[in-house]
C-alpha cells in the first residue's frame, strides 16, 4: 500500500510540473506570435528608479526655507536629475520615479542615488547609496519617506535591513537621522 501511495504522489507531482511547463510554453508562444508585448518586455517595464521621498532640512534649530535639493539617479550612461525647493518649514519632496524604458547599462550596473544640496557655498550629501536591484527601493522606501536632515550633523553610514532578505542590507551614507527600527548606524572608520 505504501508503494502505491508513493507512486501516486510522484504521478501527481509530475502531472503538475508538466502542466506548469505547458502553460509557460503556451504563454511564450502565443505572446511571441501576437501583436501583444512579449513577456520579457513586460518584465522590464515600469522599473522603480526611486520611491517617493519626503524630508526636512534644518541647520541647528533653524529650518531652512527656499533651499534647492537635487536628486540624481545614475545607471550606466543614463542620469535622471530632479530638483525640489524647501518650503517655509524646511520640508521637501520628490515624486516616485519610474521608467518604462529599458535602462542603458550592463545588467551588473548599480543604480546610484544621490540627494544633496548646496547651502552657503558648501555641498551637503543628504543621502547616497547604490541600489543593486529594484527590491532595494522597497527596502529603503520607509526611510526615504521621513528624512530628518540637519546640516550640522556629520555624515554616518547606515545599514537598512529587510526581514525578507536577511543578510542583504542596503548601505547608505547620510547626514540625516534615519530613525526606523530596521536601520542600524555603522561606525565610520
Amino acid at each position: 500500500m505504501k508503494f502505491s501511495q508513493g507512486v501516486n504522489m510522484r504521478l501527481i507531482v509530475s502531472s503538475l510540473l508538466c502542466a506548469g511547463i505547458l502553460a509557460c510554453a503556451f504563454l511564450f508562444f502565443t505572446q511571441a506570435n501576437s501583436s501583444r508585448t512579449p513577456l520579457s518586455q513586460l518584465l522590464l517595464q515600469a522599473q522603480t528608479l526611486s520611491p517617493q521621498i519626503q524630508g526636512r532640512i534644518a541647520m541647528g534649530d533653524t529650518r531652512l526655507a527656499n533651499v534647492k535639493v537635487t536628486r540624481t539617479l545614475s545607471i550606466g550612461e543614463q542620469h535622471f536629475v530632479s530638483q525640489a525647493i524647501t518650503d517655509e518649514q524646511g520640508q521637501f519632496s520628490f515624486a516616485a520615479l519610474t521608467s518604462d524604458e529599458p535602462l542603458l547599462g550592463r545588467s551588473t550596473d548599480r543604480l546610484w542615488q544621490d540627494i544633496s544640496l548646496y547651502y552657503q557655498g558648501q555641498q551637503y550629501v543628504l543621502w547616497y547609496t547604490a541600489i543593486d536591484h529594484e527590491m532595494d527601493n522597497f527596502v529603503v522606501q520607509e526611510t526615504l519617506s521621513q528624512l530628518d536632515c540637519n546640516l550640522l550633523w556629520g555624515e554616518d553610514e547606515f545599514s537598512i535591513n529587510d526581514k525578507r532578505r536577511l543578510g542583504l542590507p542596503v548601505n547608505v551614507y547620510s547626514i540625516c537621522d534615519l530613525a526606523p527600527e530596521q536601520v542600524q548606524k555603522k561606525p565610520l572608520i
